[in-house]
């Protein structure tokens, strides 16, 4: 389920519903648990897009966020216990804004770029291998994804901007803006 973020006055609602969606989908495969991540990185991408126009700060918002990064949590920790924890410091971090002061949260690689990155990196994980093609492996349903359509889908919930500065910092191709939590 898709988030739609056309018109900042929906995106609350938008979120909070994604977010009942997500907690009442129990399935908790691979793919789950990265297309999650993925939509949260969207809606984090375009609250924080909402605070450079507005400048005005929403609890509700940044309640749902750290709900929506603790459940990502939860749904990626049977694959990945890293990325799980880096999502709950950032749930942890949207509940409680010290925590991003803190020495060892700010060493943490959980900006928005790094945290696509981790995307990027899970979905390459997921891929199947040439022996496993070969040999006609069973692959769990939607894990197979190729990449160019993963970025794509990326791309269509708003998050081209942050994709792209993760393929440009990879590349070694300067742009500008700061780096956001």
């Amino acid at each position: 389920m898709p988030l739609s973020h056309s018109i900042p006055g929906q995106a609350i609602d938008a979120l909070r519903k994604w977010l009942v969606w997500l907690k009442a989908n129990k399935s908790t495969t691979p793919r789950d648990a990265l297309d999650a991540l993925a939509e949260a990185l969207a809606a984090t991408k375009n609250y924080m897009e909402s605070l450079s126009s507005t400048a005005s700060r929403s609890t509700k918002t940044e309640d749902l966020l750290s709900e929506a990064w603790l459940t990502v949590a939860e749904k990626c920790f049977p694959f990945n216990h890293e990325l799980s924890f880096l999502c709950r410091v950032k749930g942890r971090g949207w509940a409680h804004k010290t925590v991003w002061d803190h020495p060892d949260v700010r060493k943490l690689p959980i900006a928005l770029e790094d945290m696509v990155d981790h995307l990027i990196k899970a979905e390459f994980a997921m891929r199947p291998t040439d022996a496993e093609s070969a040999s006609g492996t069973e692959i769990e349903a939607g894990q197979d994804l190729q990449t160019s359509e993963i970025l794509s889908r990326i791309s269509e919930d708003t998050s081209g901007k942050i994709v792209e500065q993760a393929v440009r910092r990879r590349l070694g191709i300067a742009y500008g803006g700061p780096r956001h939590r």
